[in-house]
């Protein structure tokens, strides 16, 4: 049995005493001396829990300052990860010859499919979203009037960059959106990089700075350019007068305070676009050129179910079952949403840019100069580009047309304003080349000047689901083209099970590409003519291919050589029957403008090459002599 605890009685029942003992001798004494031990122990005691009580506050904070740094120390770690310099990742330098559907193929699954989504246009943004869609699983195709890029997509200042001018405008207007398209441009110019590294390649830009304002202005602007950059390429850095002029000689020295270098992006623009649309075909794609769309197709309930197509070769015409249609026709698309509503209203705005093409001497062939000052409140970029110098470019409001034309004042205010920041003098001599191209930029509700209008693309959609895309770059299609697509399936409600992945793909010529492979091809054909400069013109235009295509020619000079194209040029006859038999090429202007850039580049030498290339077009495509003489025209008045 448990035993009770009786409190306040003795064992014995008896209730305890609660007497003082009486105190003995000095008592008194002894207990005021115990009184005060006792309090200095508590004083003890509380002083001990409040040092403890302090350590322990101090620990806190120690250990939260630690964790913050800790957090910033990763934060920064994962920060600098990913804007370290990417390695490229290089193959053996060559592939098999890719084997992709002809044409008539190809024009047959247009008339016998119903497709997901049709994409009117076959520019930068028609192909990129289709590679987008074809990455998802779907059946989709690009049906594209003229030729790849054949409008504003081949006539770019060949630059893949955020946007240095836009960053500027960010800062100075405490603008949030556009420093957020800078932030997506220069991410997605990774994204091209890695996809096609034989058509791209990072550029530094020299921008001489004559007033001390400016240059603490740049030194900021370019090196925040710098950190927001991920993936960046190279820092930025300071050059004095003195390092900027031998850097490149041809700068007005009066005046100079020095320069910033900054890099960016270059690439071929058009080739770039021929790549998405063989790539997309890779995929299960279709895509055609050289057929036009002429009518919008509807259902009983007026909703876009497809289009009437024309070939533009044939003359034959047939429609094309679809979910989905995009409009992607750039500087056409208010013409496309007319055909689909008489009555719709405008959503572009239309801006002019003319370049023109001087001789390499005028730039270094490795840096390009960026000229921040115009009277348009525009840049104008040297470029050093494929042997030559590119300049551009200038900025008005135009008319929409199929083959815009540079005016000679847009050539002379391009020459008169090199000549306000170089020692050498430019005359209208010296151009080799002059081209015009149309920003299909989307329409503010204010009118102003198109140079500030914004780069940002738009999405319209009309009351029958004609879907149509405005604005935007090179450097943001990929994610153009993605969105343009997610658009498209939830306006169709089309069901798809797979993401777009467009991250990671090799683009035709990409997969094992090397640039050191140049060294090889002089090894292999040193002895029929092949000399690095025309190595390197093959590998930085047909990557992994430019092997195959060179085992495959047979245009031999007497002496066993590979024949050239024209004189004082790389580029080979050879290339002609490779640009009809695998790259989808049917006029001269095609391959002289698209496939090779010698139209850009030298308008003299690319007349000069005219015959040459219908008389090989001739023989691959069988055309009689009617339509040889009808080609050569069309060329000779495209090149004027």
């Amino acid at each position: 049995m448990a035993k009770k605890r009786h409190f306040g009685k003795s064992i014995m029942g008896k209730p305890r005493s609660h007497k003082s003992p009486k105190p003995s001798k000095g008592g008194k004494k002894k207990h005021s001396s115990t009184m005060k031990v006792k309090n200095e122990i508590v004083k003890d005691k509380k002083i001990k829990v409040e040092k403890n009580s302090k350590f322990s506050c101090i620990s806190c904070v120690k250990i939260t300052l630690l964790s913050v740094l800790g957090i910033l120390l990763g934060l920064f770690g994962v920060y600098f990860y990913l804007r370290r310099p990417r390695v490229p990742d290089y193959g053996i330098g060559y592939a098999p010859l890719l084997q992709l559907p002809k044409r008539e193929e190809l024009i047959s699954r247009l008339k016998s499919d119903e497709f997901d989504i049709v994409f009117i246009g076959g520019g930068a943004s028609g192909t990129a979203a289709a590679v987008d869609a074809a990455s998802r699983g779907l059946n989709v195709a690009v049906i594209e009037w003229e030729d790849y890029g054949q409008g504003t997509s081949s006539r770019s200042t060949k630059l893949l960059h955020g946007g240095v001018r836009y960053l500027r405008k960010a800062l100075e207007r405490h603008d949030l959106k556009q420093l957020l398209f800078v932030f997506d441009a220069l991410e997605q110019r990774a994204v091209m990089f890695d996809q096609a590294p034989h058509l791209t390649e990072p550029r530094p830009i020299l921008t001489p700075l004559y007033d001390e304002e400016e240059v603490k202005f740049n030194k900021l602007l370019l090196k925040l350019y710098d950190w927001i950059a991920i993936p960046k390429l190279e820092n930025s850095y300071f050059l004095t007068a003195e390092e900027s002029l031998k850097e490149y000689p041809m700068l007005k020295a009066e005046d100079l305070l020095g320069s910033m270098v900054y890099y960016d992006g270059q690439f071929d623009d058009s080739r770039y676009d021929l790549a998405l649309a063989m790539k997309a075909i890779e995929m299960g794609a279709v895509s055609v050129n050289h057929s036009k769309v002429i009518d919008i197709l509807k259902d009983e309930e007026n909703m876009v179910n497809g289009v009437t197509v024309e070939d533009q070769v044939s003359g034959e015409m047939y429609s094309v079952k679809a979910k989905a249609v995009v409009n992607t026709t750039g500087h056409f698309a208010d013409e496309v949403r007319l055909m689909d509503n008489a009555e719709a209203k405008s959503v572009l705005t239309a801006a002019c840019g003319t370049h023109i093409v001087i001789d390499g001497e005028y730039s270094n062939p490795n840096t390009g100069v960026l000229i921040p000052k115009t009277d348009d409140g525009r840049v104008i970029f040297l470029l050093p580009w494929k042997g030559h110098t590119l300049v551009g470019t200038t900025n008005h409001d135009c008319s929409v047309t199929n083959n815009p034309r540079p005016t000679e004042k847009e050539i002379e205010y391009i020459i008169e304003h090199i000549n306000r920041y170089s020692e050498s003098v430019v005359t209208r001599k010296d151009v080799l080349s002059a081209w015009s191209g149309i920003r299909p930029l989307k329409k503010v509700e204010d009118e102003g000047d198109s140079a500030q209008v914004s780069r940002e693309h738009a999405i319209y959609v009309s009351p029958s689901n004609l879907m149509t895309l405005v604005g935007g770059k090179w450097t943001t299609t990929m994610k153009m083209g993605k969105d343009i697509v997610d658009r498209a399936l939830s306006v169709a409600d089309i069901k798809c099970k797979n993401k777009s992945h467009t991250r990671g793909i090799k683009l035709v010529g990409a997969s094992e590409y090397n640039p050191d492979f140049e060294n090889t091809l002089v090894s292999m054909f040193g002895e029929k003519g092949i000399t690095k400069v025309v190595a390197h013109h093959l590998m930085e235009t047909y990557g992994d291919q430019a092997k195959y295509l060179l085992d495959s020619c047979h245009d031999l000079t007497e002496d066993g050589k590979f024949t050239r194209l024209v004189a004082g040029h790389p580029y080979l006859k050879c290339e002609v029957r490779h640009a009809v038999k695998n790259e989808y090429a049917l006029t001269p202007v095609d391959f002289l403008s698209l496939r090779i850039r010698l139209a850009l580049l030298d308008n003299n030498a690319a007349r000069e090459a005219v015959p040459v290339v219908v008389a090989i077009m001739a023989e691959e495509l069988g055309w009689d002599e009617e339509t040889s003489v009808l080609m050569t025209q069309n060329a000779l008045e495209y090149l004027v």
